[in-house]
């Protein structure tokens, strides 16, 4: 009887422990977008050019990408993978460290997204390119990057749909163009832009000059930019003869400017190259006769956000090459 009792108790022992056993298997296939992501980034960068293959990663795409991206992924594994480019720019890294760094839910374009951002420590062990001034990545280099791996839901599951990443503590450029600016070579930049803001938003009609406004285009201002801008002497001086008939005083009311030490890229409308900016962000006042307004279409203050584009010339001293609207 007391062995009965024991065998029944073993036996309902057996059979919770084959459903603990069961719902723990269920739940390590349920696999976190962290863990999901970590193994992404082991196949992006655990990187033997010699040994490479895009087999495993056709094989974790498979287990994890959206439908979508699958079929856009199988279409061409190898260019995918980066196979052959690997082999020719002879590169070995390895992953160092993968941190987690949470998980939120956005909209985006109505498609609901949940987003794992992580930071990934790599070590560039090999790395030979054609042109490494064109690369970002350099050999013997170790890089903090910045991954967000985005997920939907398909079929009940989180199925990867996409990444994108930005190096950390650095902007995304060349090599050829990672020189960063001094102090003492952002307070130029920062000169210049206050003095280009100046000579556009703090204005006496009594006392504004074409000539001398167009004197510091000129040393200061690109003649492409110049001449993008329509900027010449005549019109200023057609400027100059509008703001006295119009009575016309322009003054800033705040003004903040920031120099970044780093290049950003900037089309200028023909070209795209890498420049030195200042963020400009400006408040100013418009005092004028009333038929000024009313011809211009203007309000009385406006508040503008404002990049401002600069180059190193060969002699060393700095030139603006061009501005946009943010």
């Amino acid at each position: 009887m007391n062995w009965a009792k024991k065998y029944s108790r073993r036996a309902v022992c057996a059979v919770l422990c084959v459903l603990l056993l069961g719902l723990l298997c269920c739940c390590k296939a349920e696999q976190t977008p962290f863990a999901i992501s970590k193994e992404l980034m082991e196949l992006l960068w655990n990187v033997d050019y010699q040994t490479f293959s895009s087999a495993p990663t056709v094989a974790f795409a498979k287990k994890h990408f959206e439908s979508g991206y699958l079929a856009h992924f199988l279409e061409d594994p190898d260019a995918q993978t980066s196979l052959e480019q690997n082999r020719q720019n002879r590169l070995k890294s390895h992953l160092e460290d993968v941190w987690d760094l949470g998980l939120e839910q956005q909209i985006l374009d109505g498609t609901e997204y949940t987003i794992q951002s992580l930071q990934i420590s790599v070590f560039i062990d090999s790395f030979a390119p054609e042109y490494p001034e064109e690369s970002f990545f350099e050999q013997g280099q170790r890089y903090l990057l910045g991954y967000q791996v985005y997920f939907v839901r398909q079929d009940g599951a989180l199925k990867l749909a996409g990444f994108s990443f930005a190096p950390e503590g650095e902007a995304y450029l060349p090599a050829s163009e990672k020189e960063r600016l001094s102090e003492a070579e952002k307070q130029i930049v920062l000169g210049i832009a206050e003095q280009y803001l100046d000579a556009r938003y703090q204005v006496e009609y009594e006392s504004f000059s074409a000539e001398q406004v167009f004197s510091f285009y000129e040393k200061n201002l690109s003649a492409a930019f110049l001449e993008r801008d329509g900027i010449t002497l005549q019109f200023l001086e057609a400027q100059q003869q509008e703001f006295a008939q119009n009575h016309v005083s322009i003054r800033l009311l705040d003004c903040s400017l920031t120099a970044a030490d780093q290049k950003m890229e900037f089309f200028d409308g023909e070209n795209y190259g890498y420049y030195y900016h200042v963020r400009a962000s400006y408040t100013y006042e418009i005092t004028a006769d009333a038929q000024y307004f009313a011809k211009k279409d203007l309000a009385s203050t406006k508040t503008m956000e404002e990049t401002l584009y600069f180059e190193r010339q060969q002699s060393g001293e700095f030139c603006m090459i061009g501005a946009e609207y943010r």
